[in-house]
């Protein structure tokens, strides 16, 4: 056998290694919760579950992100923007960890912290936040972020919660 049809045989072994990686990683990755009276039970397992692994506070800003995916992003006018941990404002364009926009308003710059933190950690997310939130634009945001999580019962209920949290 020729180098050529060597290299050849080992690049497609490795790529079908890849493909086989990368398709546990995918079922891995989906999970379903049946609707009902537990629905927020069982949500709350997982997120718990899942928390139990820190890997650099990456797993805090996803399970947040993808928590405020699921409940504001049905408005068409929500974006959640995750930024790479520990590095918000690297680009100068993002504000913090994870933001939410309102259309082109930015409505919450949320620093997420899965360790203690200190007041200089504070004022330094504080001072990286330039914009004014009494703006009239911001004040809108904020009232249709509430108005949302109000519709969509973020907050489960004891019923929903099936005794956990007790």
């Amino acid at each position: 056998m020729d180098t050529s049809a060597k290299a050849f045989d080992g690049l497609t072994y490795a790529i079908y290694k890849l493909l086989l990686v990368k398709a546990e990683k995918e079922r891995m990755t989906r999970f379903t919760i049946a609707p009902g009276a537990q629905a927020s039970a069982q949500l709350l397992s997982c997120i718990n579950t899942l928390l139990a692994e820190n890997h650099e506070g990456e797993v805090l800003t996803l399970v947040t992100a993808g928590l405020f995916d699921q409940y504001l992003t049905q408005e068409a006018d929500v974006r959640v923007e995750v930024h790479p941990v520990n590095q918000a404002g690297a680009s100068g364009r993002e504000i913090s960890d994870l933001d939410i926009y309102l259309g082109r308003i930015l409505c919450a710059a949320n620093e997420l912290k899965d360790k203690p933190f200190t007041d200089t950690d504070m004022i330094h997310a504080a001072d990286k936040t330039q914009f004014t939130i009494n703006s009239e634009e911001n004040i809108k945001a904020a009232q249709t972020l509430v108005d949302r999580v109000l519709v969509s019962n973020v907050q489960p209920n004891s019923v929903q919660q099936g005794g956990m949290g007790d």
